[in-house]
């Protein structure tokens, strides 16, 4: 029974720190031979050796493993998803997703944004902020708006 814990133990520090197939290999092959010498019967023997070699060429020989594991298990993955949003098909086609794509790897660079410049807006925008928008700000009551009327006023409305 402690074998067999510390073989589980094993396995799912392999799995935490997301080892390659070679060490999932190692692990599978201590097993195989822990259970080999544990007496087991001939029967057992005979079928679990088989699979055994079968397992390890599908996991250590990479034209194997793409062709039956990874391009089935694609194929069905592929079938499950949701079809591309239109968002994300102009994002792809736009060739870059700049820091955001760093960010979504589950590990961003953040150097890389601190090192971004300060966005800036253009004049025209700031003008448009300095003027109309900052004069309708002006004519703005917020408790009227979402206390009394529950709506902007029509004047409101008119001059936007």
């Amino acid at each position: 029974m402690v074998v067999f814990l510390l073989f589980l133990l094993a396995a799912l520090f392999l799995a935490y720190s997301g080892a390659s197939a070679f060490g999932w290999s190692v692990l599978l092959t201590v097993g195989i031979f822990l259970f080999h010498v544990s007496g087991v019967s001939f029967l057992a023997k005979l079928v679990l050796w088989p699979l055994y070699l079968v397992t390890m060429c599908f996991l250590n020989i990479p034209e194997l493993r793409k062709k039956w594991l990874s391009s089935r298990i694609y194929s069905w993955v592929g079938r499950i998803l949701p079809a591309m949003s239109e968002t994300e098909k102009e994002a792809i086609a736009a060739g870059t997703v700049s820091w955001d794509g760093d960010l979504f790897s589950g590990d961003p660079n953040w150097q890389k944004l601190l090192d971004m410049p300060a966005a800036r807006l253009t004049d025209a925008e700031q003008q448009f902020i300095d003027g109309p928008i900052h004069e309708l700000c002006t004519q703005l009551n917020d408790w009227e708006i979402t206390h009394e009327r529950y709506d902007l006023p029509p004047e409101i409305w008119q001059f936007m």
